[in-house]
């Protein structure tokens, strides 16, 4: 078994760089001119909760909390995100996405989604049907993976 979990692996090594190479290049061209890739990581991670502690999110990230300041403090001033004061932990701070950060991250996800619609168009019914499965597939079974 540890002969598959290998070759598994390096499959998923190479799948990764793949990925990158076809599909994430432009996609990060297009991010590039209006933000970092760790910057919409960040974004996105926001959207997916009410709000997080700079620890929460720094811990999702996996990244210092000395990191993330900068971050955040762009995100207020551009008035994606909002930081408030956590009435349990005055100590705390709470980070939440705002309407404006939202309607941004939709926009990007609208490009990104037109960009990958271009890169696809070419595939016949056949993959188109089995790239639609196997990502399926792949979605729910990495989604099992542990941190």
């Amino acid at each position: 078994m540890e002969i598959e979990k290998n070759q598994i692996a390096k499959k998923l090594s190479d799948l990764m760089t793949l990925f990158v190479r076809k599909l994430m290049r432009p996609v990060g061209q297009l991010t590039r001119n209006i933000t970092s890739p760790l910057h919409m990581n960040v974004i996105t991670i926001l959207s997916e909760k009410e709000m997080y502690t700079m620890t929460e999110l720094s811990n999702e990230l996996l990244i210092s909390k000395q990191q993330m300041i900068p971050i955040i403090d762009k995100f207020v001033d551009s008035g994606f995100v909002k930081r408030e004061r956590d009435n349990v932990d005055r100590r705390s701070k709470r980070i939440s996405i705002t309407s404006v950060g939202l309607n941004f991250l939709d926009n990007i996800n609208k490009e990104v989604i037109s960009i990958m619609k271009t890169k696809i168009e070419y595939l016949d019914e056949d993959d188109l049907f089995s790239l639609h499965r196997a990502l399926d597939d792949l979605y729910r079974i990495i989604s099992k993976i542990h941190l």
